[in-house]
């Protein structure tokens, strides 16, 4: 069982996981490769399970502390929770069905949702795919959210990205989003 999926992490500076989970990395890669275990892919969620792990002699008590306080989100795919739409490619390319376009419309409990992986390319899709009414209804909830907010540079402000989903046209927002780059879209 891996207890976190670790593309949506946040946490506060210094935080006890975060900094437990940080010392844990870097004591696993500062291990010579012929002594390191290897844990393959999901080499981070592995270390992320020992450290709040409730074994007294591997886990950090602190961040096991921590980690106890935490709402627990299903991880399950095509479940409600950050990868409700896997399988990729037949839930996102096609038109959203009732089922998808009510959860569109009314699921707004999942804090973020992983939309793709690597081995999928959406940058095709048309403004009838799943995809693109995620993204405006995502769009229109930001710019409604930036509304009630005020702009850049305000108080309150929304930041570069809710201003950029607030001032551009969809098609603008879309090639954003899609384009390959270090802070926002594919990479």
């Amino acid at each position: 069982l891996i207890p976190v999926m670790s593309s949506f992490i946040a946490a506060e500076s210094m935080h006890p996981i975060t900094k437990a989970w940080l010392q844990r990395a870097v004591d696993h890669w500062s291990t010579p490769t012929e002594s390191r275990n290897d844990l393959g892919f999901f080499w981070v969620h592995f270390l992320f399970r020992k450290t709040v792990a409730e074994d007294e002699q591997e886990g950090n008590e602190q961040a096991r502390d921590a980690w106890r306080k935490v709402p627990k989100v299903s991880g399950e795919y095509s479940v409600v929770g950050p990868h409700f739409w896997v399988p990729y490619e037949p839930r996102l390319r096609p038109p959203p069905t009732q089922e998808l376009q009510r959860t569109i419309e009314s699921e707004w409990e999942t804090p973020m949702w992983k939309l793709t992986n690597h081995e999928v390319k959406l940058d095709t899709v048309g403004p009838e795919s799943t995809y693109w009414r995620l993204l405006e209804a995502t769009r229109e909830k930001a710019r409604a959210h930036a509304n009630n907010y005020g702009s850049c540079g305000s108080s309150g402000s929304i930041g570069p990205a809710l201003s950029l989903l607030n001032t551009r046209t969809s098609a603008e927002v879309v090639r954003r989003l899609l384009a390959h780059g270090n802070d926002t879209g594919c990479h």
